[in-house]
């Protein structure tokens, strides 16, 4: 899953800055400069990378049932009944593959299918809220009202240039002309074979999406 990188390194990124709201504005454009583009916009890149700000919901989703893990444990239950209810809990998600399609195609950004593998499954696990059956809902909303803008630029800034990420989309005046590929210089390490993308930044054919333009 090629979205696993980022996603994860967000949540990551949601913990590390939690507590850094009162930190100026000035102070997060610092960080900013030199990392994200100069006409870098967060509605269009969240737009372009959904699971981006998926991976916010996801943190929110976690520390809910960390909290109702641990009501349960106050009132007496046991850490294998507690268990065996959160299993529960997992079979009749992992069941509903409307649900699962849902969060693979829209949030996950994936394309549809219906042979999700053990390791799909374990990832959208994450959007499962133990106790309750509005994960729908509640991402969506979440998505619409909650997402922290800074958030997303520093998980483009640290991780999405590396992964390539497309951080617009192509406009008139953009040559298209070469897609985003191993091949372009200097991505590919020969010794490690790992991919780095730094050097270039990347936009996304609206017409078809699978495609990334080099824009600079």
């Amino acid at each position: 899953m090629k979205i696993i990188p980022l996603l994860f390194s967000s949540i990551v990124l949601s913990g590390l800055f939690a507590g850094c709201s009162s930190m100026a504005t000035s102070n997060d454009e610092q960080r900013l400069v030199g990392n994200v583009p100069t006409d870098f916009n967060v509605a269009e890149f969240s737009a372009i990378n959904p699971d981006v700000g998926a991976s916010q919901a996801i943190a929110a989703i976690t520390s809910k049932n960390s909290r109702f893990t641990d009501s349960l444990t106050k009132l007496g239950d046991s850490a294998t009944g507690i268990a065996a209810l959160k299993a529960s809990e997992d079979a009749v998600f992992n069941s509903d593959k409307t649900t699962l399609q849902l969060f693979w195609v829209k949030y996950l950004n994936q394309p549809a299918t219906d042979s999700l593998t053990s390791a799909d499954i374990l990832a959208l696990k994450r959007f499962n809220i133990y106790g309750a059956t509005n994960e729908v809902e509640f991402v969506a909303n979440y998505m619409a009202t909650q997402l922290d803008s800074s958030l997303i630029s520093d998980s483009y800034a640290a991780f999405g240039r590396v992964e390539g990420r497309a951080y617009r989309y192509c406009k008139d005046g953009d040559p298209m002309t070469t897609l985003r590929s191993i091949t372009l210089k200097g991505v590919l390490d020969g010794k490690t074979k790992s991919v780095d993308y730094t050097g270039f930044y990347f936009c996304q054919d609206r017409t078809n999406p699978a495609n990334l333009y080099v824009v600079n």
